[in-house]
């Protein structure tokens, strides 16, 4: 991931829902499987819906 997602989910955490942040959770700490993941998949690895996701 790079520094400035990275960063910008940082700087935003706090002002997303809850689903959002366990996307952003999901992004920040598991990065190195989402080379070839699906919108389907990260959904489902982070417990969320997919419009959740978009």
């Amino acid at each position: 991931m790079t520094n400035i997602l990275e960063w910008e989910i940082t700087r935003n955490y706090r002002k997303l829902r809850p689903s959002e942040r366990k996307v952003a959770d999901y992004l920040l700490y598991c990065e190195e499987e989402l080379d070839d993941m699906t919108l389907t998949e990260l959904a489902e690895k982070a417990r969320v819906s997919q419009p959740t996701v978009l």
